[in-house]
């Protein structure tokens, strides 16, 4: 296994300590007062049907705008408890207050939004420092609970033809960017604007952060149709999709950064001129037949993930046609349409065989794929058929051989985890495959990067034994960090998952400068090896400290980490290699071993 490094994150929470029944917070979040909450029910959960509608206790605030400290009128405030049955919400007056009566006791989270503004919760300074809650006991009132408003940042500018032209009816979509398996990925993430006669946008309510901007072109008029495709047409002129600063390219997008409530304008791209392409083909199901009802979707692979799809339909012949796809590599998915499900069988079944009649015939049939690379020219001929399942053989084997006494193979199953969005699952995910009595398996997975891991079922209610995948080897190599890369048609063999009993676990405390305990902090761990920053499965992890400033990391694998305690980090952008760089001249380095339960106490650094 490679050595890896771990991070830590911590995030800040108020210190309790109420001294009366009065809870007196500051603007969001001088002290508060932490009473002890109801007692649980069974389980350790509130019974649901039992949770008080009202009691007797009260939240008074005020809500105010960061950047100005004027109150923020209108404002919707809502509050929420587990303890309690449903969701309260209220309306700021005009000096920015208000007030929840006749509340149980509980444990609450508040939280503040407006048009306009981003929604904090109380105690957030910031979108990305930590949250508080507020625990209240019967008849308590808790005053000056007060929350921030922060103005969302936004992005505008003009699209462009390239003539120079303005584009109206361009969609622009804002991105960020995440490693996902290792890989760098631009992730859509619903904030867009649609661009007006002048060739206008402006996309508004964003968090701080980096952005990449994209520009998909107009919606074409719908096409005339000639049995079922389009009519013949030399015109293959279009647009592709442009990223800031006007490249097709995502490689080659440049990112916007945004501050708190900020407005970076003259954004400013051209679309590009390129030559569409017609896709058609025809689709099989699983006999081989022709899928003669649906639809057929083509998604842009690659480093962006959530683009739109476009979609052509199915004929009776099983054929179909995609029109003006822009140059690029496309997964083409045929999902059929399925007809109702059969009536339940005859009861003179046993439960057992019709519940598993029961559950095949709702099961849908698996779509048909494929994959197309458009260049500009139309491609024909395209064979879309479900993804044929290649069989992976192994064996499972345990560090301690005394284990084989005690863990039964009937209670091991192995779960497959596809690690490439790319490859993501093409149909209904098979049955976990039976371990047999000499702990061998055979498991069919469908092609692309795979991750296998064991789960044993304790062996008796309340035992203390855990077992964690120590090594993943293929012929001999240990894949556990890189995945097992499945090819088509090619059956994998003698992979051995090796099992071990003896957990590692990470566990210390977080404090301040000032020695005192940081609560609900982040602590971020990731390896030292700077190999492993960009492995398909990430050693990386972030760890939320209790209200005590006490963290826990369970099944830690063994190896050489970073761990660092910081006050807020960006969600989207954690695993980033150039963030983990610049994080770790100031981390702390450490060692974990085999079963060892390591303690690491942690002191806040400042961003």
């Amino acid at each position: 296994m490679s050595r890896a490094i771990v991070c830590l994150v911590v995030l800040l929470l108020v210190p309790s300590g109420l001294a009366s029944q009065q809870i007196q917070g500051g603007i969001v979040g001088g002290p508060a007062t932490f009473a002890t909450p109801p007692p649980p029910g069974p389980n350790g959960q509130p019974v649901r049907d039992t949770r008080p509608t009202t009691g007797n206790s009260r939240i008074r605030g005020r809500v105010v705008v960061a950047d100005t400290g004027q109150p923020a009128r209108r404002a919707t405030v809502r509050i929420n408890a587990p303890e309690m049955r449903d969701n309260r919400t209220t309306t700021t007056d005009v000096d920015g207050r208000y007030e929840f009566a006749n509340l149980p006791a509980g444990r609450y989270s508040i939280n503040a939004n407006k048009n306009g503004f981003l929604t904090l919760s109380y105690g957030q300074t910031k979108p990305t420092s930590p949250p508080r809650t507020l625990t209240l006991a019967d008849k308590q009132d808790a005053d000056n609970i007060n929350l921030l408003l922060v103005r969302g940042g936004a992005i505008a500018g003009r699209v462009l033809d390239d003539f120079g032209d303005p584009v109206s009816g361009a969609t622009v979509m804002v991105l960020r960017s995440q490693f996902q398996s290792g890989q760098q990925r631009l992730i859509q993430l619903g904030f867009r604007g649609t661009t007006n006669d002048l060739g206008e946008y402006r996309v508004f309510g964003l968090n701080p952060g980096a952005y990449y901007i994209l520009a998909t072109p107009p919606t074409p008029p719908p096409q005339i149709m000639v049995n079922g495709a389009p009519a013949a047409s030399d015109d293959r002129n279009g647009f592709a999709p442009v990223y800031y600063p006007g490249t097709a390219d995502a490689n080659g997008a440049t990112r916007v950064n945004l501050t708190a409530g900020q407005t970076a304008s003259e954004i400013n791209f051209s679309l590009v001129g390129t030559r569409l392409a017609h896709v058609s083909g025809f689709a099989l199901d699983s006999q081989g037949r022709p899928m003669t009802a649906g639809n057929v979707l083509a998604t842009l692979r690659g480093k962006v993930q959530g683009l739109p799809s476009q979609n052509g339909q199915l004929k009776d012949d099983g054929s179909f046609v995609i029109p003006n796809l822009p140059p690029g590599e496309y997964l083409l998915r045929a999902n059929p349409r399925t007809a109702p499900p059969p009536p339940p069988p005859a009861a003179t079944l046993t439960n057992e065989a019709r519940n598993a009649l029961v559950a095949a015939a709702n099961r849908p049939p698996p779509p048909a794929v494929g994959v197309v690379t458009v260049t500009g020219d139309d491609v024909s001929g395209v064979r879309l058929a479900p993804v044929v399942p290649v069989t992976i053989r192994g064996r499972i084997t345990f560090s301690d051989a005394t284990a084989l006494a005690s863990v039964k193979p009937s209670s091991v199953r192995i779960i497959s985890e596809i690690l490439n969005p790319d490859d993501g699952p093409s149909g209904p995910p098979a049955a976990p495959p039976v371990v047999r009595d000499d702990f061998s398996f055979e498991l069919a997975v469908q092609p692309g990067l795979v991750l296998l891991r064991p789960v044993v079922a304790p062996a008796a209610p309340g035992s203390q034994t855990q077992w964690v995948l120590r090594s993943l080897r293929v012929n001999g190599i240990d894949r556990i960090d890189a995945g097992i890369e499945i090819r088509p048609d090619e059956n994998v063999g003698d992979v051995e998952l090796e099992l071990t009993g003896h957990v590692s676990e990470l566990s210390g405390n977080v404090v301040t400068s000032q020695r005192e305990p940081a609560a609900n902090h982040l602590v971020l761990v990731f390896a030292q090896d700077r190999r492993l920053w960009t492995a398909p499965v990430s050693r990386s992890t972030m760890i939320r400290s209790d209200p005590t400033g006490h963290f826990v990391w369970r099944n830690v694998r063994p190896g050489r980490y970073y761990g660092v305690a910081v006050a807020e980090v960006d969600n989207m952008s954690w695993t980033d290699p150039e963030f983990l760089q610049a994080l770790s001249a100031r981390a702390t380095m450490f060692t974990v071993t085999e079963g060892e339960k390591k303690t690491l106490d942690l002191q806040v650094v400042d961003q």
